[in-house]
């Protein structure tokens, strides 16, 4: 992809391990300190949420200084309750979300308009955060979508695997007997 004059690259995703650090550090952020600091801030701040979010194309974080100080104020109500152990409700699309920072399973979805939008929230959270998505696989014999047991399984199973290992040996033998 080629790159306009003046524009960033694209923001690669943020590695696990500075995923907290970058959340506390953008939830103890002054909004009024970055409109009068340094120019190069807050296109740093956009680059660095942009890798945070996983927003390669630009297209969730605004450029704009005022649009980004509800992310930054949710950032801090979220590591405010994480750090004195305690529970906040948040308003999350129609229903509210429920981090629970002080035991026991800490995230609670209440009021989700459908089950639909609450396995969509989870499901991409957990393919985001677990490697484990590289294992889903589709079976290029039957194309059944499959969770492979190992990284090199190719096949959804023995069937499958069976199947195209006795074409393959069918037609080594055909190829033999024509010699």
């Amino acid at each position: 992809m080629a790159q306009g004059k003046g524009k960033r690259p694209s923001a690669p995703m943020m590695p696990l391990g500075e995923r907290i650090p970058f959340l506390v550090a953008l939830a103890d952020l002054d909004v009024e300190a970055l409109r009068v600091g340094r120019p190069g801030d807050v296109p740093n701040l956009v680059h660095d949420l942009r890798r945070y979010l996983n927003d390669e194309a630009g297209e969730i974080v605004p450029e704009s200084l005022d649009r980004l100080r509800s992310a930054i104020e949710i950032a801090r109500d979220l590591v405010t309750a994480v750090a004195a152990k305690r529970s906040k409700d948040f308003a999350f699309g129609a229903g509210k979300l429920r981090f629970d920072a002080s035991g026991g399973w800490p995230v609670e979805y209440r009021d989700m308009p459908s089950l639909r939008d609450l396995v969509l929230l989870v499901a991409v959270e957990d393919l985001r955060t677990l490697s484990a998505y590289k294992n889903v696989k589709q079976c290029p014999e039957c194309a059944t979508v499959f969770y492979a047991r190992r990284s090199d399984q190719i096949y959804c199973g023995r069937r499958c695997a069976n199947a195209v290992a006795v074409r393959s040996y069918k037609k080594n033998q055909k190829k033999g007997e024509a010699k």
